[in-house]
């Protein structure tokens, strides 16, 4: 699932964006920012993926995991104790509201 996320992800327009957008990563071993190179934005998004992954296996529960404007969000299957869905999100904006009954 991994894989085909990331063969089918457009890492070229997450690049575009940031780059519009002046969004810039800090590389705290450089001790520099700069809007990232398509590698560093897909490895990014491939440790997010990955690290859903283990957490929902590990927890057996759904897991998501952001950073850097990624998303990814791993589902725990409890009947068959796999991941069988993943999703990665590349995400600009969002907002949400909830209704609390007692």
């Amino acid at each position: 699932m991994i894989e085909n996320i990331l063969d089918n992800f457009d890492f070229d327009k997450v690049r575009k964006v940031m780059g519009f957008l002046q969004w810039e990563w800090c590389d705290v071993i450089e001790e520099t920012s700069s809007v990232p190179s398509t590698y560093k934005i897909v490895c990014s998004a491939r440790d997010r993926l990955e690290k859903a992954y283990e957490y929902a296996i590990k927890n057996k529960e759904n897991a998501t995991l952001s950073s850097g404007g990624f998303e990814a969000f791993a589902q725990y299957n409890k009947e068959t104790n796999e991941v069988d869905y993943l999703e990665l999100k590349f995400v600009l904006t969002s907002w949400d509201e909830e209704i609390h009954y007692e």
